[in-house]
């Protein structure tokens, strides 16, 4: 799951005016409109824990905070948010954020640009806060009159988009926070249009906030937020018309979900970077080459797209690269190196290793037969039949292979310090350049030695030529000269198989119009629906009751 956050835009002058609006101000129609009732999954149920920098079973409060801007990845818009301008200067070194006026924290406090750098200082502090590594790059954040100043070490345009997007926090809460990474934030306060109303295991539930500056935007009386646990479950209760919205798998969705009201229940998914399988790089036999290439070759991709996922994520090439950013392709590498499914050449792959079968037909390695765990968390059933799959196929190579399926937590913990053999992995995101994923999945700055968490390249890649290149494409804004830093990186991908590309990730996304529209559309795609931190609060400034 991609775990990003959410921010909103508007203009509400009584917001600005600071007159504390309550509840009855929404319109009459608003007002007497249902909740807006969403799905998320729990660990296995909700713990409250709003802490909006991605701790260990964090809800993140996507429509609690907001970000300097928002970026649609789908139209490639940057949309002003708390901040109202932006430009770069001294050669793209230095990077200067105008700060939205008349903006409130939902408490009533007014917001201003010492909010915004006392976040990134705190980020500072903290680097296991830093998610995306912007402290790598910056040298300084300062407020400025009405501006946020980030000086950089050296040219990197690329960082804007990590630092546009960042959730701001405000610093008379912050400030008095022993310590900010085991911080829970059970009662948030912050900028965007709602705020926590009530709160159990299985479900909390969002009202609007009376200070925000996009009111009028906000036809919405109330967010329930009720817990998915297994997809086999959440489905049926998507059938029955639960929610009003949610991103989840399901089999034969026309026939499931859609029949059952042609005219309400709809559904978009925007196609992602592929899902992969991921090795742990510091084991053998996952750091040799010529084993990865064998299991490149023995993985079946059709097989997964129609079986697992009913044609609904289709194969994927090893570039790395989401359906909708084809023009960065590299045609003749990926020609080159297509990786089709030949359990014979992956055969041959690991007899050139010196492993051999034994009389039981198991692959024997250094230290006896070849024996795996693949994690998986419990209930995600396309993943699951992904795994399986896998695990057969592996097997006719003589190979064992164990599906290992835990809670949330379980999983995320195990794979961020490291301690797993194979996963795959669905964080697939989509950007407005393919740098964004390359970097989160290939930039050894996020990775971590074994026991210690990760917040990116989880797999541990570590490889001087990748890092250079990633470092080389936030330094220039030359079209030509990212393209071609791109098939470089393309080229590592085909030729080092850092991972294992299997289909093309999706953004599932069911929506029904029975108590809502307004909701974004392949015809109007304003905003990425699951793509939760920020594209969120467009769709909430969107909707409207039916």
């Amino acid at each position: 799951m991609n775990r990003r956050l959410g921010t909103l835009s508007g203009f509400a002058t009584l917001a600005v005016l600071g007159l504390g609006l309550s509840f009855g101000s929404l319109p009459a129609y608003a007002a007497t409109a249902a909740p807006l009732t969403l799905g998320e999954y729990g660990s296995p149920t909700f713990q409250q824990n709003f802490n909006p920098y991605g701790i260990v079973n964090s809800l993140g409060g996507s429509q609690i905070f907001e970000p300097l801007y928002i970026i649609n990845p789908i139209e490639g818009k940057t949309i002003p948010w708390l901040a109202t301008a932006y430009h770069w200067s001294n050669h793209n070194m230095t990077l200067t954020f105008t700060i939205r006026s008349g903006v409130r924290w939902n408490n009533g406090r007014p917001f201003g640009p010492k909010d915004v750098a006392f976040t990134f200082n705190m980020l500072k502090r903290y680097p296991s806060l830093d998610l995306n590594g912007v402290w790598k790059a910056l040298k300084s954040v300062r407020a400025i009159r009405n501006t946020v100043v980030f000086q950089f070490k050296s040219p990197t345009v690329t960082d804007f988009q990590y630092i546009a997007e960042t959730p701001i926090v405000p610093a008379f809460q912050w400030s008095k926070v022993a310590n900010p990474v085991t911080f829970t934030d059970p009662h948030p306060i912050g900028t965007g249009p709602f705020m926590l109303n009530t709160f159990n295991p299985s479900e909390y539930t969002l009202k609007p906030n009376p200070h925000y500056w996009q009111r009028k935007l906000i036809k919405i009386p109330q967010i329930d937020v009720k817990v998915l646990t297994t997809n086999t479950i959440s489905d049926l209760e998507v059938g029955q018309g639960v929610f009003d919205q949610v991103g989840l798998f399901i089999p034969n969705i026309k026939k499931v979900y859609v029949s059952k009201d042609p005219r309400q229940y709809k559904y978009w998914f925007v196609s992602n970077s592929p899902q992969s399988l991921d090795m742990n790089l510091t084991e053998y036999p996952f750091n040799q080459l010529k084993f990865r290439q064998a299991m490149a070759y023995a993985i079946n991709r059709k097989l997964i797209s129609t079986q697992a996922d009913y044609g609904e994520m289709p194969p994927a090439n090893q570039s790395g690269l989401a359906p909708e950013q084809l023009s960065w392709l590299d045609k003749s590498l990926m020609k080159k190196y297509q990786y089709r499914y030949n359990p014979k050449k992956a055969a041959a792959l690991l007899s050139r290793m010196g492993l051999h079968k034994n009389a039981k037909g198991q692959l024997v390695g250094k230290k006896g037969p070849l024996s795996f765990n693949i994690g998986v968390i419990a209930g995600y059933t396309n993943t699951l039949a992904s795994c399986e799959i896998i695990a057969q196929e592996l097997k006719a190579l003589g190979i064992k292979v164990t599906v290992e399926a835990t809670s949330v937590s379980t999983f995320t913990s195990n794979v961020d310090a490291g301690h797993y053999n194979l996963w795959i992995n669905t964080s697939t995101a989509f950007d407005s350049t393919p740098w964004y994923v390359y970097n989160s999945l290939l930039n050894s700055k996020f990775s971590a030695p074994i026991g210690k968490l990760a917040v990116g390249d989880q797999e541990r890649w570590n490889n001087p030529q990748t890092d250079k290149l990633l470092s080389e494409f936030g330094k220039t804004s030359n079209p030509a000269k990212q393209h071609a830093i791109i098939d470089q990186i393309e080229r590592i991908l085909v030729t080092k198989l850092p991972v294992i590309y299997t289909v093309y990730g999706q953004n599932w996304n069911e929506y029904t119009t029975v108590h809502y529209v307004g909701w974004p559309t392949k015809a109007n795609p304003y905003a990425d629906a699951m793509n939760p931190y920020p594209n969120d609060l467009l769709v909430l400034t969107h909707l409207r009751p039916k």
